[in-house]
């Protein structure tokens, strides 16, 4: 779709037409950055990371061309970065079902999609999943359901909350407000959210309500299951994740932590924290998190599944 050259990385975009779902217009944008004369060789020994956008967002949240983003730090540290677009955000286009997405669409069939051409694209090597927001609950959740199977993927990270509307649920009569066809929040940010997939998320954060039930599945628990390891991005130790069945995973041993410094999660994510611990840093954890043998001994501020202290 598009290739171009931005202060020394190579900017490659790709155009899927995955056509594995009722709705055949999607088309999902996939952005390759890599850095100019490297030799081949060395580029396929990279690990490989997909970074997913969060809700409100696109690619924008991780990559602005010559400006400094994490995009660049993590390249910079001798990654294979890859950036998907949610359906309808940034460079994917608006499919014509997109009044009706949910994020169990991009769960069950895109996450997938996108994986398969990844993989293929670089050798077929293990390739590692970020996501921001509900760009990480979409990863839970299409793990959860079984979408990632026989799939050549090696972990799942997320970061913040996974399903931004868990407090909602308590304002009564919210779900009557977002009954039109597109929702906004330009302070969240730039792009519309099907208010499809703004409901979904109020319903299933309902007190009796149970998470994975738009795919008919009871998600924390499959999630206790999951044999592709799991891990969480926390600020200076602070694991104050308002998501209850996060914490529980972390209780019963199903996910690690990746206690990064910064002032703020969002200028982590999205490259503008400054000082701190280099070796605390994002790009120095995910370096570290994805050549690790996993089971092994883990580097500084890698928590290992089951070795944090059980929440109050």
């Amino acid at each position: 779709m598009v290739a171009e050259q931005s202060d020394g990385l190579a900017e490659d975009v790709y155009l899927l037409k995955p056509n594995n779902s009722d709705d055949k217009s999607v088309e999902l944008a996939v952005t390759h950055l890599s850095p100019l004369n490297v030799p081949a060789a060395i580029l396929r020994n990279r690990p490989v990371l997909i970074l997913l956008h969060g809700q409100y967002q696109n690619r924008n949240a991780f990559w602005r061309g010559a400006e400094q983003s994490v995009s660049r730090q993590l390249v910079s540290a001798g990654i294979d970065v890859w950036l998907m677009e949610m359906r309808g955000h940034g460079l994917s286009a608006v499919n014509t079902d997109f009044d009706t997405d949910t994020l169990a669409d991009t769960a069950r069939y895109d996450i997938p999609a996108v994986t398969r051409f990844v993989a293929e694209m670089t050798g077929e090597r293990p390739v590692h999943w970020l996501g921001k927001g509900i760009g990480g609950g979409a990863l839970l959740m299409s793990q959860g359901a079984g979408a990632l199977l026989d799939l050549p993927v090696a972990s799942l990270i997320g970061s913040g909350d996974p399903f931004g509307c868990a407090g909602w649920s308590r304002l009564p009569g919210l779900t009557s407000l977002v009954a039109g066809r597109k929702c906004r929040d330009e302070l969240a940010g730039p792009e519309m959210e099907s208010c499809a997939l703004i409901k979904n998320l109020i319903v299933e954060s309902r007190k009796l309500s149970r998470r994975g039930a738009a795919m008919g599945i009871d998600l924390w628990y499959q999630l206790r299951k999951a044999s592709v390891p799991l891990a969480w991005i926390s600020v200076d130790k602070t694991r104050d994740w308002s998501e209850r069945g996060l914490r529980n995973l972390l209780q019963q041993g199903n996910l690690s932590v990746l206690d990064v410094t910064g002032e703020s999660l969002d200028a982590v994510m999205s490259g503008r924290s400054g000082g701190g611990d280099p070796l605390r840093s994002l790009p120095a954890l995910l370096d570290g998190w994805m050549n690790q043998d996993y089971g092994q001994e883990m580097g500084d501020g890698i928590s290992a599944a089951g070795e944090v202290a059980p929440f109050a």
